[in-house]
């Protein structure tokens, strides 16, 4: 797996890690903890517009479009090539890929 932003660090462009926040993930969504790795690109605009890319191969399987809600943002879901997991990229601003480019 590679970073999916420019200037990746492990320190610096992680927000909010696996399984934390458990007071407010079970209550609220009845899962143990966050189920996610948050990253965030740190400049002016917060990342808005800034480029993102796959962290594996694999085939676009979804596309979330967030409007007029707002909440979890736009979202990408890329399966691995041997279908074995998938990850998902949110709070996108636009996209240049579409359900199954790979």
């Amino acid at each position: 797996m590679i970073p999916p932003i420019k200037d990746f660090d492990w320190k610096k462009s992680i927000t909010q890690l696996f399984g934390v926040s458990r007071n407010i993930y079970k209550p609220r969504f009845g899962i143990p903890g966050h189920n996610g790795l948050d990253i965030i690109i740190r400049d002016k605009k917060r990342g808005f517009g800034s480029p993102i890319v796959a962290s594996h191969d694999g085939t676009v399987e979804r596309i979330n479009y967030d409007v007029p809600h707002r909440t979890t943002g736009n979202g990408i879901y890329v399966a691995s090539e041997d279908n074995t997991f998938s990850t998902v990229y949110w709070h996108i601003s636009s996209f240049v890929v579409n359900v199954g480019d790979k």
